[in-house]
């Protein structure tokens, strides 16, 4: 076993960090995403009127969406 799958199986890499981007958690949500998110849940904006206030794209609000509605 070398390289990538060594550093998967252990858990460790050379320098110590691993590699990638770290996960999203619904505390690193924008502000904005999280002001709208009652208007829209009450149907006062679409999803597409609350991507453009957010400033993203809908598919970035649907993954923000997934990702508040876990917690």
């Amino acid at each position: 076993m070398q390289g990538v799958e060594k550093c998967k199986a252990t858990g460790e890499t050379k320098t110590g960090r691993w590699f990638g981007r770290e996960e999203k958690t619904a505390e690193d949500l924008p502000k904005e995403f999280k002001k709208y998110y009652d208007n829209m849940v009450n149907k006062e904006i679409s999803k597409v009127e609350m991507a453009k206030l957010s400033g993203c794209g809908r598919a970035t609000l649907y993954r923000w969406i997934k990702l508040y509605e876990e917690v």
